[in-house]
């Protein structure tokens, strides 16, 4: 959906970048064989990370060797599917039809012309994901009734907005078994969640206020421009780094796993990069696709 949950590509061992490419590929086949082949566009970074976040200390995962349409002549490290992948994929496919939803709403008449066609054809794979996944589905989609209504009544607190979207990526804990990792994990996504929701604001905020919509930090801050002043920028991510201590903090209470290193990259390392490269306006630009 947003991509800005990632590692740091030159701090990661050469062995940990092969298990986060392994684990990526391993999602976009999942999503082929799940979903059909169109719906692997869906996979991204912020998916990725769940997957392994969702592995416990008992998870092994299986490796093998595959070409797809991404590299048809190099046979690729490939997580083989596995319940992690299928409940990453599945909320995938959720998550990503509202967004469909979300723009058709928001977008001009120009991009609304491809996003509906799109969005016809992932209606039935939702409703594919959603008899998978009923309780997710139904928060996800009374989450963000309760974001759009609170976008449109144009409040000014951004936490109030960034916490309805939090919400939604903590009850992606719920498929836990163990009640102390999904409550640990629950909240660990919840704080990502706030990260996700800000920096998007962030990102959005020229074109938001190019086109008039709606931006908690344009609503909030009073903006008659779309420029953000450097105390601004300064205040904004002081919480974006709080957040992103505390899912640290939350992280150090689980046991380790497979992806523990590279899980610890993302939250120390990867998420405070992305939110310099976002508010120094680098981000669109710098940002690369890490498996190759």
């Amino acid at each position: 959906m947003y991509g800005y949950i990632r590692p740091l590509k030159g701090e990661l061992k050469i062995k940990e970048y092969e298990q986060f490419s392994a684990v990526y590929c391993g999602l976009c086949h999942t999503l082929r064989k799940r979903y059909g082949f169109l719906c692997r566009f869906f996979v991204n970074y912020d998916f990725t990370f769940l997957a392994m976040l969702l592995a416990d200390e008992d998870y092994k995962p299986s490796l093998s060797y595959r070409r797809c349409s991404a590299s048809p002549f190099r046979k690729k490290c490939v997580c083989e599917t596995s319940r992690v992948s299928e409940i990453a994929a599945d909320y995938s496919i959720i998550l990503a039809y509202w967004k469909l939803m979300d723009s058709l709403e928001d977008e001009g008449i120009l991009k609304k012309a491809y996003i509906w066609p799109l969005s016809v054809m992932v209606r039935g794979k939702y409703k594919k994901a959603v008899s998978r996944h009923r309780e997710f589905a139904s928060q996800v989609q009374g989450k963000l009734k309760e974001l759009q209504e609170y976008e449109q009544s144009e409040e000014q607190s951004i936490d109030g907005a960034a916490d309805k979207f939090a919400l939604i990526l903590e009850a992606a804990a719920q498929v836990i078994t163990n009640e102390k990792r999904r409550l640990i994990i629950g909240k660990l996504l919840y704080h990502i969640g706030r990260i996700i929701y800000i920096l998007d604001a962030v990102d959005d905020i020229q074109e938001d206020f190019a086109a008039g919509r709606y931006n908690p930090i344009i609503k909030r801050y009073n903006l008659t421009s779309g420029v953000m002043d450097d105390e601004l920028k300064e205040h904004l991510k002081i919480t974006l780094h709080h957040s992103a201590n505390i899912a640290a903090a939350d992280f150090e209470l689980l046991d380790g796993t497979a992806y523990t290193d590279i899980i610890s990259n993302i939250l120390y390392l990867g998420i405070p990069n992305t939110i310099e490269l976002v508010f120094s306006g680098k981000w669109r630009t710098v940002k690369e696709r890490l498996p190759r």
